[in-house]
């Protein structure tokens, strides 16, 4: 290679990445086809792409959610989006820390939170796809009558609750 500018190096680098993406995107579609009869082209990411193929490995089919007061409970339910802490200092009136304690003040604590893996087990639990009622009840239903509703698992249950969490 006869370089003389770094515009050259660019040059031949992208030609090499381009050609290389290429090969290997063209394997992974070939496996695609292969294995799920979905070409990746035609999905705009690759969780679209397994959407699918799930839904065509599963046979599963997905009932339509006609009652906007059931879709909008759900939709209130979605949580996501980005966590950060824009104080920099915090300081909490926990009892139980002695010398900084003041009874006259709200009782706060402080908390500590390291998750990792997040996203990855969420898409490893169950979903529900179907059978949606509401369950109405004047009283906290019991376990027994959440497992009669919904099987022996209650992992596709929600309950509505109202909870207050001030933030610094």
């Amino acid at each position: 290679m006869n370089v003389k500018t770094l515009g050259e190096y660019s040059d031949i680098y992208l030609r090499m990445d381009v050609a290389l993406l290429s090969d290997i995107f063209e394997r992974f579609r070939d496996i695609s086809l292969r294995d799920y009869q979905l070409d990746p082209c035609y999905y705009y990411t690759t969780p679209g792409l397994s959407w699918s193929a799930m839904l065509k490995k599963t046979g599963v089919v997905l009932d339509l959610i006609t009652d906007i007061d059931m879709l909008l409970f759900i939709e209130k339910g979605l949580r996501g989006g980005v966590s950060s802490i824009f104080h920099r200092y915090a300081k909490a009136n926990n009892p139980y820390l002695i010398d900084d304690y003041d009874p006259s003040k709200e009782t706060s604590y402080l908390g500590y939170f390291d998750a990792n893996n997040l996203y990855g087990w969420a898409m490893s639990q169950q979903l529900f796809y179907g059978f949606l009622s509401w369950v109405n009840t004047e009283q906290e239903p019991t376990e027994v009558e959440i497992n009669d509703a919904c099987g022996s698992s209650t992992a596709n249950n929600s309950k509505q609750k109202d909870v207050s969490i001030t933030l610094l």
